[in-house]
């Protein structure tokens, strides 16, 4: 019997037997196999789901039993998730790990086999939809941590199945953390989105997971690997919740940002921000937000962030004091920003200008006088030189 006949046999078993279980509403299959276009190519793994009015030990007797009648003949991994209607049809309920899948209409990857549960759950709305991404990007970390604890390294096939499972959660854990930067839910992993908001802290970790994919098909060492995947999905997940404390506090969060005026013979080098920017085609000092890297340093975190935002912008290795100037507050899209300005008179840095394309269109010196009278010049901008 080929791979694909066993995929459908077993699930016609399913069928037959789970429409026996008591208080029955329906029986799902979940995720790539729902469609009649892809049903059962791609799959390492069959996801089903019994719904059912109550969940009791009946129940679950019922279910161990069809279970085991399915795996009789089929070799595959294979899970049923039991579920009541109520918590089925709760906005909060998940199958896996990908939320705006499953979060927004299940019904569009799930397969019903009783044709009764015909279900479009209300979507989330933006902040709970968000909650709820962290939530369960924090509750997968745990599920492997405990799942690691128990395996037996000496359990070769154990171990394999294992990092074919968190290799792929890895892939959906990436697009929820993208997600919730970007808003957007690719099938595969955006590479650039990756390198924009992640490279700076794990650069290496889409590579590790294509080193997991090669090592399952080599049998190679896994536990290394193992360890390793499970260690910087838990290094992404801490930065991601860092990033996004905002949403679970009901009080405004400010997100730091520092900006620095450096001068030299009393002029002030700017740059022009790129149209696609916030404050795009203005002139503005180099600057941004203060990041995860900087808050490790005990002290002078604003001073530290300052420093490191000028060398990725313009590659200037800052060597000279920095001087506080002044704060001040704006609000974009609900979110609230506190930013710093600091001071630095060029003495010893040295002036090698290598600006960044991503971050910098252009950069000049100019004057006071020449800021004011500049076109790109913002009100702001203007306010801030009158303070130096």
């Amino acid at each position: 019997m080929n791979e694909k006949r066993m995929f459908s046999k077993a699930v016609e078993v399913f069928k037959s037997e789970g429409k026996f279980i008591p208080g029955i509403v329906d029986l799902l299959v979940r995720g790539t196999g729902a469609t009649e276009e892809s049903q059962f190519d791609h799959l390492s793994d069959l996801d089903l789901s019994v719904i059912v009015k109550e969940v009791s030990a009946n129940v679950l007797k019922k279910v161990s039993g069809v279970y085991n009648k399915i795996k009789e003949d089929f070799p595959y991994k294979l899970s049923i998730t039991v579920v009541s209607q109520k918590e089925y049809i709760s906005n909060y309920h998940h199958h896996g790990i990908k939320p705006l899948t499953y979060s927004y209409s299940l019904p569009s990857t799930s397969k019903s086999l009783l044709g009764n549960l015909i279900l479009q759950r209300n979507a989330l709305s933006s902040h709970d939809f968000k909650l709820d991404t962290v939530a369960n990007m924090s509750y997968l970390i745990h599920d492997l941590r405990q799942r690691r604890i128990k395996l037996n390294p000496k359990e070769q096939e154990h171990c394999h199945e294992f990092l074919a499972h968190i290799t792929k959660r890895a892939k959906h854990f990436i697009r929820n953390a993208l997600f919730l930067h970007t808003g957007q839910l690719k099938e595969e992993i955006d590479i650039a989105a990756y390198n924009e908001y992640f490279n700076n802290y794990e650069p290496l970790l889409p590579d590790l997971i294509r080193s997991c994919r090669q090592s399952l098909r080599q049998g190679n060492d896994l536990l290394p690997l193992m360890d390793q995947l499970i260690d910087k999905l838990e290094r992404l997940q801490a930065i991601v919740q860092e990033r996004l404390s905002f949403l679970f506090s009901v009080h405004p969060i400010y997100i730091p940002l520092v900006e620095c005026a450096i001068e030299k013979d009393q002029k002030f080098l700017l740059i022009v921000r790129p149209s696609n920017s916030y404050a795009g085609g203005l002139l503005s000092f180099p600057g941004g937000k203060v990041d995860y890297l900087d808050q490790q340093k005990p002290f002078a975190i604003l001073q530290a962030a300052v420093r490191r935002e000028v060398e990725e912008e313009l590659g200037l290795i800052l060597i000279d004091s920095l001087e506080y100037v002044t704060s001040s507050y704006f609000s974009i899209s609900g979110r609230h920003y506190l930013d710093t300005i600091f001071h630095c008179v060029i003495n010893h840095t040295s002036l090698s200008i290598n600006p960044n394309p991503q971050e910098v269109e252009d950069y000049m010196w100019l004057s006071r006088d020449e800021i004011f009278d500049h076109k790109l010049s913002p009100p702001w901008l203007k306010e801030y030189i009158k303070l130096i």
